[in-house]
């Protein structure tokens, strides 16, 4: 997670409050009206299940999109 924060840092000029505000809403499940939108918590569990579905969904549009790659 601290790359994630890192990076965001980076991005907002180094503003730690608005970066951890920012973390905060990321970690609740269903922000605004959004059911898509589940937290990140599935991240940061034993096993990284998230991370292997983002991955492997990534992949597969990236070999749609860029065939000859």
């Amino acid at each position: 997670m601290n790359f994630v924060v890192g990076f965001i840092l980076l991005l907002n000029g180094g503003n730690e409050h608005e970066a951890f505000w920012l973390m905060n809403a990321f970690g609740k499940k269903n922000i605004g009206n959004d059911p898509k939108f589940d937290g990140i918590d599935d991240f940061y569990k034993p096993g990284f299940p998230l991370i292997f579905s983002y991955t492997y969904i990534f992949n597969k549009l990236f070999k749609e999109h860029l065939p000859d790659l």
